[in-house]
């Protein structure tokens, strides 16, 4: 079951969605209909936890959304549209979390020469990080990721909060004049209590 109650999410000055609230029961299936521009992906996006509301309460089964995310996510499948922030590709977690680090090496394409002694593997603390996708001309599009992860990313989401922690760029070897070159951004972050 699914249980909305008078959910509302302002966008500055505008209101999206108005103290909207609803069942559904188990075993139904229901649909979203109505103009653009009517808070139907911002309703979907606060259900399923990618958008926090400004007030309401979501409750999916028996646990609450804002304050019982894992255990309500667990819960719901869903495939949008478009992801919320476009680039986005999932969060990363070390397998030894318990160990406070993990080993991290940041490699080069080998050509089969004698590798410098210049050269070493450096440990970073073990985090759990937001992996993005930017793409395009850099810096440019490295610059325009960025601020929307700031800007949009970490103010949406309900689960997730910068961790202030190591950050890191993956940079494929290609030309980064390429319209179409792609680097990862990886950022720390950790869940909201």
């Amino acid at each position: 079951m699914i249980s909305v109650e008078h959910l509302t999410k302002w966008y500055g000055d505008f209101k999206a969605v108005d103290a909207l609230s609803f069942e559904i029961d188990e075993g139904h299936v229901y649909g979203f209909l109505g103009p653009n521009g009517a808070g139907k992906s911002t309703t979907m996006n606060i259900i399923t936890g990618y958008l926090a509301p400004t007030s309401g309460d979501v409750r999916v089964g028996d646990y609450d959304l804002l304050t019982q995310p894992r255990q309500a996510k667990r819960l719901i499948g869903y495939l949008p549209e478009q992801p919320v922030l476009k680039g986005l590709l999932g969060i990363c977690f070390s397998s030894e979390l318990d160990a406070k680090q993990f080993p991290y090496g940041i490699g080069v394409e080998y050509d089969g020469r004698e590798v410098d002694d210049d050269f070493e593997i450096l440990t970073i603390p073990a985090s759990t990080y937001a992996v993005f996708m930017s793409r395009g001309k850099m810096p440019d599009a490295f610059v325009e990721t960025y601020h929307r992860i700031v800007t949009e990313f970490f103010p949406q989401s309900a689960q997730y909060e910068y961790a202030e922690d190591t950050e890191l760029e993956v940079y494929p070897s290609a030309n980064t004049d390429d319209p179409n070159y792609a680097c990862e951004i990886w950022i720390a972050v950790k869940e909201k209590k």
